[in-house]
């Protein structure tokens, strides 16, 4: 488990997990969010779990933004956006508006496995994904579908590793 400790940046917890030269950063945006001490633990223990499965090797950014804002153009429709990965900056944005947790936490570890693909060299910052209705010839088929598959498989493990699920 990395360690975490907390600072309050702006009126929003923001926790670091540090191990050893590499820091990620996670912004709750506890002002718009309304998390719950019992959601805050289950975010970053999930957290916790994904940097340990995923081996991110690089420091990563995660934002839960509230909803969508009209300056950040990815090419979906601003009420159906719910996640995106900026690779180049290694940032995370995952909108949190009208979702349930579980459903957060799978976009928070489907935007990580992207980052994950881009450490193993599968991606690059230039890599295009169309992640909108992909079709297998789509540019970057492969990597979203891997992305959709074990994000659920990570929500999954992680709940039975909180409700006790021995995995040996």
């Amino acid at each position: 488990m990395y360690p975490i400790t907390w600072d309050i940046i702006s009126n929003n917890y923001d926790p670091h997990w540090i191990n050893n030269t590499m820091e990620h950063t996670i912004v709750l945006n506890q002002s718009s969010n309304q998390w719950d001490n019992e959601d805050k633990t289950l975010i970053l223990g999930f957290l916790e779990y994904c940097f340990s499965e995923l081996h991110v090797t690089s420091p990563v950014t995660i934002k839960l933004e509230h909803e969508a804002k009209e300056n950040i153009d990815i090419g979906v429709k601003l009420n159906l956006r719910l996640a995106f990965v900026d690779l180049e900056n290694r940032l995370i944005i995952v909108y949190c508006k009208n979702r349930g947790l579980l459903d957060i936490l799978r976009s928070i570890a489907h935007e990580l496995i992207h980052v994950q693909q881009l450490d193993l060299g599968l991606l690059t910052t230039s890599t295009q994904i169309e992640f909108y209705l992909p079709t297998p010839d789509s540019s970057g088929y492969e990597f979203e579908y891997e992305a959709y598959g074990l994000s659920g498989i990570m929500v999954r493990n992680y709940r039975a590793v909180l409700n006790g699920a021995n995995n040996e």
